[in-house]
């Protein structure tokens, strides 16, 4: 039997923004940084973006060792099933590759959840924030990971 669809409404409203998180299997530090992951992560976005450029616009992606999460708009389920298989598969495939683990990579499906507008710059703020609680560095601007902070801070 198929699984069923993430999101369920009959229709998903054009334009309408979609958080996404994946989760390494068993919180395992598969996506930790340094050049080759966070240049895999980055190449695997634009390849998937690249093939969905006339139906997904992306928005955000904040990483961490262990999760990440994106923000983005689709113009149908099927896309946003689409697009998600291509990037969520292509990325599990390279990072298992490169950190030499065999299995899957990630715990579950994606989940996704709409972003209603009034809630959008208060979701960014979150993602931005993701590991400052922690103490693991004192400022988006300082997180190793790949995070579309510096693209927004810096223009």
């Amino acid at each position: 039997m198929p699984r069923p669809h993430r999101y369920t409404d009959d229709h998903v409203p054009s334009g309408h923004v979609f958080e996404f998180m994946l989760k390494c299997v068993g919180g395992t530090h598969l996506l930790r940084p340094d050049d080759e992951i966070n240049e895999i992560i980055v190449g695997e976005l634009a390849y998937a973006l690249g093939g969905f450029s006339d139906r997904v616009r992306f928005h955000e992606l904040v990483c961490q060792s262990n999760h990440q999460h994106g923000l983005f708009s689709a113009s149908c389920e099927e896309v946003i099933e689409d697009f998600m298989e291509a990037f969520a598969g292509n990325l599990a495939v390279k990072t298992g590759r490169v950190r030499g683990w065999e299995g899957r990579v990630w715990n579950a499906r994606y989940s996704l959840t709409q972003i209603f507008p009034s809630a959008q710059r208060v979701r960014q703020r979150y993602l931005w924030a993701q590991g400052l609680p922690e103490n693991l560095y004192a400022s988006p601007s300082d997180n190793p990971c790949v995070s579309s902070f510096h693209a927004w801070s810096t223009g």
